[in-house]
């Protein structure tokens, strides 16, 4: 966690691209104001193990609310407690990223709990198998995946029904599709 001025002082650009060191992070407040209005936005909410994830959910969608932008944000996270925090604040478009199928009961309660008000499921075409395609066919929700980066993983995207993919390498994934 940084204040204000420690977040502006922050290079976000280098990682890329020296002709980037510039380029400074944006607040949400400043993204949602500068584009939410321009374009989709997708909100990632992170913080493995932190215990305000609910609280940091119920925020982000009061943010998000306040600048009228509820058509336009979807919220996306690993952490589906990030999402019901979210989700208590009004209806919002939630994508949940999934890692695994859930062994923990209570992750497993929290994610069933989701699963109704779900915009789509994503998860990693690496560990994509028929329970997680069934489970986003039980929630009647497209499936996403990432990161499809080979032939192989082309092909299990398209084996379990995937709609939507990401990947690092666009022009290669964009002559794989039927024109």
């Amino acid at each position: 966690e940084v204040d204000g001025s420690t977040w502006k002082s922050l290079d976000a650009g280098s990682w890329f691209s020296p002709k980037f060191r510039s380029e400074k992070p944006l607040t949400m407040n400043e993204l949602l104001k500068d584009y939410g209005r321009k374009t989709q936005i997708l909100l990632e909410i992170k913080g493995r193990g932190d215990p305000r994830l609910r609280e940091l959910g119920r925020e982000a969608a009061r943010t998000v609310r306040r600048q009228k932008l509820e058509r336009s944000t979807w919220f996306l996270s690993f952490h589906p407690e990030a999402l019901e925090g979210v989700q208590e604040e009004e209806e919002h478009r939630i994508v949940l990223n999934i890692e695994e199928y859930p062994a923990d009961t209570k992750d497993l309660n929290t994610l069933m709990n989701l699963l109704p008000r779900l915009a789509a499921l994503s998860t990693d075409v690496d560990i994509l198998d028929q329970s997680v395609a069934d489970l986003a066919g039980e929630a009647g929700v497209p499936l996403w995946c990432w990161t499809v980066n080979s032939e192989a993983q082309l092909e299990t995207a398209i084996k379990f029904g995937v709609q939507a993919v990401m990947s690092d390498r666009v022009q290669w994934l964009m002559s794989k599709l039927p024109r």
